[in-house]
């Protein structure tokens, strides 16, 4: 059984460990195969389960990050396109009539 390319989408590694673990699991419900083999089988699969959990937890991780990101991004306040370009707003302007 081979590992995940490192370079691969964190979506293609989760898919391939959950895949090597379903075969894990598979041989290690092998009848005809020796105990100590069957166990060695589960414990694979168990070590790849806990790849794909750690993946899991990195895309969590990031797509939380890319929330906060956007999160600051929208929360920028901006100019719109009626606002007046002059430093200071609107409301304070006036005119001295005397």
């Amino acid at each position: 059984m081979t590992g995940a390319d490192p370079k691969d989408l964190p979506q293609q590694r989760l898919i391939q460990y959950l895949e090597m673990a379903t075969k894990a699991h598979e041989a290690a419900r092998n009848p005809s195969a020796d105990l100590q083999v069957r166990n060695l089988y589960a414990w694979v699969a168990k070590s790849w389960e806990m790849l794909a959990m750690d993946e899991l937890d990195k895309m969590r991780t990031e797509s939380g990050r890319e929330r906060s990101r956007q999160r600051q991004v929208r929360s920028v306040p901006t100019r719109s396109r009626n606002e007046s370009q002059a430093p200071w707003p609107r409301s304070h302007r006036y005119f001295d009539r005397d």
